[in-house]
């Protein structure tokens, strides 16, 4: 075996000239060998056959910079990245000083190593994938500079770091995400905003509220607990400094609220940290109610693929584990890859959970979205590009006032006698007289912005894509293309929607898919075809525009649509139907603001929670499906495994006190043993109320909110127990006959259970 080795170590010996023998013995002399050792003698041996070897680690093709910059350039396809090494760490030093020349080698390469071929399997990534397996690199190591009293990176790299440190990192990112798991984001902004507080007088808020009476609005939700006296302080300075944006203080710049000890981290300094909606000057935003939770209090959590990547990135700490290094020691990682399984992985509060909306709800808004459209969308498309062509010649200096005054020309009647007189609602408008003024239909714009989030309703409901799937579709995404779906001619048509599925493809390639789309959906997307064309004709948006148009501002400049935009036409849906309201504690009233995730969940819900037959009928004639069993293969073909499970495990939840499960007992019997009780009995809140009403009122039983939140830890157990594949739901098909022929489609929900060897 050493004369094997010393052959591939002077280059007589490779993998094109060894015999069956020899590469016997070369695999076990890999696996003999430490890592950094068995890297190199790897490298040597398959250096003819594998042409990634001749890359350049330290010169990946994405770094535009030389390798010893202080400061790299990046380039990933046309996205660009800077990272300045020009860091502190823990003893004040800068990284780039020669001091730490070893440590500033290790982060580097560490950097270039992760989208380097020889780790990759041999492949060249996509720059899409590169940029996002240097980002998930850099976050690790923002982890270690942000706890620089713990790890002393200064002086020891990541040489502190023990497999323990390894885990913790892995469970606080796969509880946390980025910007609590990693950056401490909670933390650190509470700090830094409390400073801010104390620094500010008695005079300055007094002076503040005379100018801003706004910023005295104060938010029953809020990310960081600050109590009110801090929050209005708070406040204050961000209306003295600038921090917000805009005359309503509905946004703010979040760099000028950033953290300071972010400077000294590679991603944290230009990180999207989440809104902190609570410092906003005005308490709703551009919402007339403060919005429902979507989620529950349970942990968000991260999805398993992305945990796995952040995984893998942590295993490739291998490449820096020798002694040319100051990384992790390959015995660490040894350990780590050993013991080191996903965290807390048979935890209930590690599973995600979106609340779902009240049927009724989304009901009602399909019926208000049709109904919308079919009174306004054919005017409101038509009016928009003939105002905007005539206001195409104007080059005075008030913008608004031309479209104000152009309108009335142009409108048709139908509009006129719906209330609409002008283009844009006024900007003196009072916060709260604003909704009842939209709720008269005088302003286009505001119209516009209902038709959009009515369009958003319908389509989000019956084709259940994610929300960037949606905001990306492409103009020619309706097919066949250029029919019309509303023509007598075409009505026996099968229409098609096309989206890029944002969750397959190979090394970051989106795939193309089409699905099929019900006629009443296909006449609004061809509707919203011709609406760009006329705006293309024009010359309003250029050829490139995608399909959604969103029109934001004043001036009747068209915005880019993006999430944002999409969710605004949302809530201006929400609040022009008014959709429902909830009182939660001390009289804070809630709206259910819609959301495409929620859609999404729905779509799955819907076949559940159909209420039998009849139900059934109403789903299918909205998707185009004869049959139930066919609807069934179109519900888990298109719902991920996620939402689908936790569907399952709502209904399961439910069904434990009535017999509309087959096998429901077996469930409870599990459920018993998890929490180890003899007995066990499912109510919802509503339920426990009304039992318990008269006592309430006397005073002698106090009603726990955590009542709520038992019940949502048995759903995350029910959904734990789907997610091990330990019990299902499934549905069986069959048809009966009725006495008078006709035929019927009976659904019986089955509950099957794994059987174990103990069983």
């Amino acid at each position: 075996m050493p004369k094997l080795r010393l052959a591939v170590d002077n280059g007589k010996k490779h993998i094109n000239n060894m015999t069956q023998e020899e590469l016997i013995q070369a695999q076990k002399l890999a696996y003999s060998l430490p890592f950094d050792e068995r890297s190199v003698f790897l490298e040597q041996m398959l250096a003819p056959a594998v042409s990634s070897f001749g890359y350049d680690i330290t010169s990946p093709e994405w770094l535009e910079s030389d390798f010893d910059d202080e400061e790299w350039n990046c380039l990933f396809g046309k996205r660009k990245k800077q990272i300045d090494f020009r860091v502190r760490l823990d003893n004040s030093s800068l990284l780039t000083h020669g001091v730490n020349a070893k440590f500033l080698y290790t982060i580097k390469y560490f950097l270039c190593a992760q989208t380097h071929p020889r780790f990759n399997a041999g492949n060249r990534l996509l720059p899409k994938t590169s940029a996002q397996k240097v980002i998930k690199a850099i976050h690790f190591v923002d982890y270690v500079l942000l706890r620089g009293k713990h790890f002393r990176p200064a002086e020891f790299g990541f040489g502190l770091l023990t497999n323990n440190d390894l885990k913790v990192f892995m469970h606080r990112f796969q509880a946390g995400g980025v910007s609590e798991g990693v950056h401490d984001y909670s933390h650190y902004m509470t700090s830094h905003l409390r400073k801010i507080a104390m620094g500010i007088s008695d005079t300055e808020v007094q002076k503040a509220i005379q100018i801003h009476p706004s910023i005295t609005k104060l938010p029953v939700e809020r990310y960081l607990k600050f109590e009110d006296d801090e929050l209005i302080r708070i406040k204050t300075w961000m209306h003295n400094h600038g921090v917000f944006r805009g005359l309503k203080g509905n946004e703010y710049h979040t760099h000028k609220l950033r953290p300071a000890v972010y400077d000294n981290t590679l991603g944290g300094k230009a990180a999207q940290f989440p809104v902190l909606t609570e410092v906003l000057a005005e308490g709703h935003g551009s919402r007339e109610f403060e919005a429902v939770p979507v989620h529950s209090e349970t942990s968000e959590g991260v999805g398993e693929k992305t945990v796995s990547d952040y995984r893998y990135m942590i295993q490739s700490l291998y490449v820096i584990s020798s002694d040319e290094f100051s990384g992790v020691s390959a015995n660490t990682l040894d350990d780590f890859n050993t013991d080191g399984q996903r965290p807390n992985s048979g935890s209930a509060n590690a599973i995600k959970r979106n609340r779902s909306l009240p049927a009724g709800v989304v009901f009602k808004a399909m019926r208000d979205g049709f109904e919308f459209t079919f009174q306004y969308a054919e005017d409101v498309l038509a009016t928009i590009p003939a105002l905007l062509k005539q206001h195409a010649t104007y080059s005075g200096k008030n913008p608004l006032n031309n479209l104000n005054s152009a309108l009335p020309d142009i409108l048709p009647s139908s509009l006129s006698e719906a209330g609409v007189i002008q283009w844009y609602p006024p900007e003196f408008q009072r916060f709260d007289e604003r909704f009842g003024q939209l709720r008269t239909n005088k302003s286009l714009l505001d119209l516009y912005a209902v038709l959009m989030g009515s369009i958003q309703i319908i389509v989000g409901v019956l084709m259940a894509r994610r929300v960037a799937e949606l905001v990306e579709l492409k103009p020619d995404c309706l097919v066949p293309k250029q029919i019309d779906p509303n023509a007598q001619d075409n009505q026996k048509i099968q229409f098609q929607l096309i989206f890029e599925n944002r969750k397959s493809g190979a090394q970051g390639d989106r795939e193309s898919l089409s699905r099929p789309i019900p006629r009443s959906a296909a006449k609004l997307i061809w509707a919203l075809q011709q609406f760009r064309l006329q705006l293309i004709e024009y010359d309003i948006i250029s050829t490139q525009s995608p399909l959604l148009v969103g029109f934001i501002g004043s001036n009747g400049a068209p915005k880019k649509f993006n999430r944002d935009v999409y969710s605004e036409h949302l809530d201006r849906f929400c609040d022009y139907f008014q959709t429902q309201t909830v009182t939660l504690a001390e009289g804070d009233v809630r709206r259910y603001y819609i959301r495409q995730h929620q859609l999404r969940r729905f779509f799955a819900m819907a076949f559940f929670w159909g209420s039998g037959y009849d139900g059934m009928d109403t789903l299918r004639w909205f998707l185009g499906h004869t049959d139930a069993e066919h609807l069934w293969h179109y519900i888990t073909e298109n719902t991920p495994g996620v939402v689908l499970r936790g569907v399952k495990a709502e209904k399961m939840v439910h069904g434990l006190n009535n017999d509309e499960i087959q096998g429901i007992e077996r469930l409870r019997e599990l459920l018993k043993e998890r929490f180890g009780v003899d007995d066990l009995t499912i109510q919802s809140l509503s339920d426990v109320i009304d039992d318990y009403e008269g006592e309430a009122e006397a005073g002698y039983v106090v009603l726990n909110p955590e009542l709520d939140v038992l019940k949502q830890e048995l759903s995350c157990n029910v959904e734990l127990l789907l997610k091990e594949g330990t019990i299902d739901l499934e549905p069986t098909f069959a048809t009966v006959i009725s006495e008078d022929g006709k035929s019927m489609q009976k659904i019986t929900l089955v509950l099957r259970i794994k059987e174990t060897d103990d069983d």
